[in-house]
């Protein structure tokens, strides 16, 4: 069982990121944010497993303070733009997935390290 934040603007990206981890991730538990300070708010009052969070609301801080809260969280940028890939890893965070990609890539970025 897996608690895993989904952070993304868009409720039909939530929406279809959360129907694809509830149907091989059966059991796990699911939050949800549409901004950097829910992402926050919701890993101060629960250390999650995983973070799948959109570029768009990203920013350094986010990920100093994300590890600081849970140091063995799991992030997981998403973006429609492949080229940001070698930005978004320097930041340190777990992998990159373009949201264009087919949905086993974040299966695979959740599940194994880099």
């Amino acid at each position: 069982i897996m608690r895993i934040l989904i952070a993304d603007q868009q409720v039909d990206v939530r929406e279809a990121i959360c129907l694809l981890l509830e149907e091989t991730l059966s059991g796990s538990d699911f939050w949800f944010a549409t901004n950097s300070l829910d992402v926050i708010d919701i890993i101060s009052s629960a250390c999650i497993d995983a973070l799948v969070v959109d570029w768009e609301l990203v920013s350094r801080d986010l990920f100093t303070r994300m590890r600081m809260l849970c140091p063995r969280t799991r992030i997981i940028v998403l973006s429609v733009r492949p080229e940001i890939r070698p930005e978004v890893l320097k930041l340190g965070v777990d992998a990159f997935v373009c949201k264009g990609d087919p949905p086993e890539y974040l299966l695979d970025a959740l599940h194994n390290p880099a």
